[in-house]
């Protein structure tokens, strides 16, 4: 009997004091590279949730961000982008995760990455400032073909494997 109070106990602890974040602001940027030129794409949409009770460190995300948001100052990039990403069938990029490990204002964050219907196990650093919001950046690199993106051409030369994401994002309570 006691066990079963107790763990009503800590799951209604858990559920009390978990701040859930749902309203996001800042920008996902992806660089691109080719022998003949560099470039990059911006999003500002991003959407899902974050939650974190900071009495036992328990933390969860789900964020998406539509692959269609993504803006490279060239609208015919941007179409041929979304060709082959498969962003049609799969028009997220999503990050999954419950594994956080935070040490002052840095932190290390283990999940799943989505895009172009694959999914692969990623590790980030972030740096974290909490309060009331959280604000997080940080940076990793991906390679298309693990994600069985095809990489596009130009002048019979494939862009590079490797894309850049860098991100810098506010999450506030939805309240």
């Amino acid at each position: 009997m006691m066990k079963i109070l107790f763990r009503i106990i800590l799951i209604t602890s858990t559920i009390i004091f978990a701040e859930k974040y749902t309203d996001f602001s800042g920008k996902v940027t992806y660089y691109g590279n080719h022998v003949l030129h560099n470039w990059s794409g911006e999003s500002k949409t991003i959407n899902g949730f974050l939650s974190y009770n900071k009495q036992n460190n328990e933390f969860a995300c789900d964020i998406k961000i539509p692959i269609i948001s993504f803006d490279s100052k060239n609208s015919s990039r941007d179409s041929n982008m979304l060709i082959y990403t498969n962003a049609i069938d799969q028009p997220n990029i999503q990050f999954k995760s419950n594994d956080l490990q935070l040490s002052l204002n840095k932190a290390k964050v283990n999940g799943t990455l989505y895009f172009g219907g694959q999914s692969k196990n990623i590790s980030v650093e972030l740096d974290v400032i909490t309060g009331k919001d959280i604000s997080f950046s940080g940076e990793f690199i991906i390679k298309l073909s693990d994600y069985e993106i095809t990489r596009p051409s130009l002048l019979f030369k494939k862009i590079d494997d490797e894309i850049k994401i860098t991100f810098s994002i506010i999450a506030k309570t939805g309240s």
